[in-house]
């Protein structure tokens, strides 16, 4: 799987992501986004022995984003396969958060979830508190279906909730 996804804007011309299932190789590039300050608490991180058993799990896929040579940022997707078609975006993060990367990478991810897995659900969680991510989903259609209690349970041992948002086959396809 490769696809390319040309920037909208001034610099178009100079600049595009081009997003590929990642492999093991890949798992140091990936953990490196993953570690970027502040984001332990917002997207949560993996060893490197959970990505190798993940990114070998026939069920799961992690794509990547490059820009030029570098990993821009990275995805995991659960549930490929399922007869419920429904996928759920365990992970999505991006080197640099705040430039517009990570929307871009968000669309490019969910057209490979309903175009290429043919998905008729993609779900997420996202943390109550990660306001940056909630705006994202909301803006790309996805619709907040209710919280999820104390879900999660942070190293200092204080639970955290989470809310369920989904986008379903018929809103991504009337998206402009």
């Amino acid at each position: 799987l490769f696809l390319s996804v040309a920037r909208r804007g001034p610099r178009a011309a100079n600049w595009g992501m081009e997003i590929q299932v990642a492999t093991k190789s890949d798992i140091p590039a990936i953990m490196l986004v993953e570690r970027t300050e502040g984001y332990a608490r917002l997207v949560g991180r993996w060893d490197a022995e959970r990505h190798a058993i993940e990114i070998e799990n026939p069920s799961c896929r992690y794509l990547l984003a490059r820009d030029e040579t570098d990993v821009a940022g990275f995805a995991i997707l659960q549930g490929v396969g399922s007869a419920n078609q429904c996928l759920r975006l365990k992970r999505i993060a991006v080197r640099n958060a705040g430039r517009g990367i990570g929307s871009r990478f968000l669309r490019s991810v969910l057209r490979v979830c309903f175009d290429d897995l043919a998905a008729h659900r993609v779900e997420l969680l996202v943390f109550e508190d990660n306001e940056r991510a909630y705006r994202a989903y909301v803006k790309n259609g996805f619709v907040e279906e209710g919280l999820v209690r104390d879900l999660h349970r942070d190293a200092d041992g204080n639970f955290r909730s989470m809310r369920l948002m989904s986008l379903l086959r018929p809103e991504w396809a009337v998206r402009p």
